[in-house]
């Protein structure tokens, strides 16, 4: 139910994949997951925002030669030659696994835990496993107890090695602790051009698509800046409402934003 255009199984050595495709970044067939390039193949749920960035980087570091245009393909290549390091230059909403076909796999999640997963690990037992899915009731279809169902924490990675009798390294990284910086503004009018800065960036980082992109307009500050923001890069932008009660602020705010900014409103009735 979460990928209606595509679905895959690959069995590579003691590993298997699967994967569910919604078709954002590139609808070809050829983004199509499990995905493999080398001796890599990667399953990911989420969008990289700056593959493109990414995608120049490998051709002038490793000479790549790249057969699509989305991020998938990006993501693969960059594991494939950095391997864990490599998640540093990503920047984007992520959940994703791979094997390098000798009976491996690693999990790793993005730095805010934007995009979900979900495991279950048994290292010392009678039948050891290791499984993952982007939802617990994943794992609950296999008849995986809640008590042992785990969430990957955001900016965290697990790696299982030798499935027969696991072993399993885990860590972080990304820590945000050692990536925050100390405020480097002194005054409103530069703090509020450098957050402008990064709102407008962002927005466009984070509408980059193959198929058309909506915003989500509940009237209030962050929905209306954002929409403010992704309307200077998208013609014709839509803006959604949920409606559950026609006299609510919210509804007249985002009626007044829409107006306000000439754009469609589109009010999508929801039962209480």
């Amino acid at each position: 139910h979460r990928g209606q255009d595509h679905r895959d199984i690959k069995q590579i050595e003691s590993v298997s994949f699967g994967h569910v495709k919604l078709s954002i970044m590139d609808t070809s067939y050829l983004s199509h997951q499990p995905f493999t390039v080398g001796e890599i193949t990667i399953i990911f749920n989420g969008s990289i925002w700056n593959f493109r960035e990414i995608r120049k980087y490998l051709i002038n570091t490793y000479n790549i030669k790249f057969n699509t245009d989305g991020d998938t393909e990006v993501l693969a290549h960059l594991l494939d030659k950095e391997d864990l390091s490599g998640l540093d230059k990503v920047q984007g909403m992520f959940a994703v696994a791979w094997t390098k076909g000798n009976n491996d796999i690693t999990i790793a999640r993005d730095r805010h835990g934007e995009v979900p997963l979900h495991y279950s690990l048994l290292e010392n037992s009678i039948f050891p496993h290791f499984i993952f899915a982007s939802e617990i009731k994943g794992l609950r279809a296999m008849d995986i107890d809640y008590s042992i169902i785990n969430m990957l924490s955001p900016g965290s990675y697990i790696r299982a090695t030798n499935l027969n009798s696991i072993k399993t390294e885990k860590g972080l990284w990304y820590d945000i602790r050692q990536n925050l910086k100390k405020n480097l503004f002194t005054d409103r009018d530069n703090a509020s051009k450098h957050i402008k800065t990064l709102v407008e960036q962002g927005s466009i980082e984070r509408t980059v698509s193959a198929v058309p992109v909506c915003s989500l307009l509940s009237g209030g500050v962050d929905s209306s800046v954002i929409t403010l923001a992704a309307m200077k890069n998208i013609p014709n932008l839509v803006s959604y409402i949920a409606v559950h009660d026609e006299k609510s602020k919210d509804l007249r705010c985002a009626r007044e934003v829409a107006e306000m900014l000439n754009i469609e409103l589109v009010e999508v009735k929801v039962e209480p």
